[in-house]
């Protein structure tokens, strides 16, 4: 029983929404959607600049994370690939696997550059919620 017997009514032995409530979940779903494709897109985004920023100009990225070359140009290779996942599939897999990068960017990075591990902790969140609610 619990809360949810009341918004369900019974014809004919089956159990059914009414139509106003089904309308809303339709609209919430699509709203649920539209977010979920915009939290890809920025992540995808996201991990696209930083990517092409660790392969174009790895010293650059090196400063800002408080690391070397070589670190740097092995981040902007996976974040291209992240990237290249989100534009074939932005599924729960590819925002599982930004938010599982970007824990590990602010646990590394974070104690020499306290910033790197407020940024990296802010996409994790975001992927973690895309993950959440991607299907």
């Amino acid at each position: 029983r619990g809360l949810a017997a009341g918004f369900l009514r019974t014809t004919q032995g089956q159990r059914t929404n009414p139509p106003d409530l089904e309308v809303d979940m339709v609209t919430t779903r699509a709203r649920i959607t539209r977010r979920v494709r915009a939290g890809a897109a920025v992540l995808a985004g996201g991990s696209l600049a930083f990517g092409l920023l660790g392969l174009v100009a790895p010293g650059r990225l090196a400063r800002m994370m408080g690391s070397d070359e070589e670190t740097a140009r092995a981040i902007g290779l996976r974040d291209v690939g992240n990237a290249l996942t989100f534009a074939l599939a932005p599924t729960r897999a590819a925002a599982t696997q930004r938010m599982l990068y970007d824990l590990g960017d602010a646990a590394v990075f974070g104690p020499r550059k306290p910033g790197v591990a407020a940024g990296a902790l802010s996409f994790a969140v975001l992927a973690g919620w895309t993950a959440w609610r991607a299907r």
